[in-house]
């Protein structure tokens, strides 16, 4: 595969979309004193914390995970009240202030990157869980999209599993509009 080449353009993109959306949402949509919001999280938690149990991922406390994408790193910050050791968390995203604010908001032991979904750097097999949520909701490009879903298949292990969570870019069929979280393994 040819290589990505991290693209000012595509991060500028990318922040434009999230300066859009920002300025175009009310302030409170995503808090948790949002009833729809609060009750959104918590059904997204439920189900999650069922798959994990599902897939023998319980408990958290040995395993690795990556958050692809982590924004302000909600994800990482469940994991660790899901009993997973922050030193065994990392997290990516494509735009450093957002990295910036997921590091305020993460314990200091979790690994947080500023990088391009589309070129992990990570071995090949690091991590029992590998996650991403909206990500590509966000990624306009077909070829980059093929590659960031590969590279969360090189660097998940083979016994381990991808949570999958979006609103329109679902890998099974009976997503709902509001998204579906799913469990991809090897």
């Amino acid at each position: 595969m040819p290589p990505i080449i991290h693209s000012d353009k595509e991060a500028a993109r990318v922040r434009a979309v999230y300066d859009r959306r920002a300025s175009g949402l009310p302030k409170n949509i995503y808090s948790y004193f949002n009833d729809g919001n609060l009750f959104l999280l918590q059904q997204r938690e439920r189900k999650v914390l069922k798959l994990l149990e599902r897939y023998a991922l319980t408990p958290l406390t040995e395993k690795s995970i990556l958050e692809v994408g982590c924004g302000n790193g909600f994800w990482l910050r469940e994991f660790v009240k899901w009993g997973a050791r922050p030193v065994d968390l990392a997290g990516i995203d494509l735009l450093s202030e957002r990295v910036a604010v997921a590091r305020n908001l993460c314990p200091p032991e979790v690994a947080l990157s500023c990088a391009n979904a589309a070129q992990l750097p990570f071995e090949d097999g690091s991590f029992d869980i590998v996650m991403q949520s909206t990500l590509f909701t966000l990624i306009t490009d077909q070829q980059v999209r093929q590659r960031a879903a590969s590279e969360m298949l090189r660097v998940v292990k083979q016994d381990g599993v991808i949570i999958w969570y979006d609103y329109f870019v679902n890998p099974r069929i009976d997503a709902n509009p509001v998204g579906s979280i799913c469990f991809l393994s090897k």
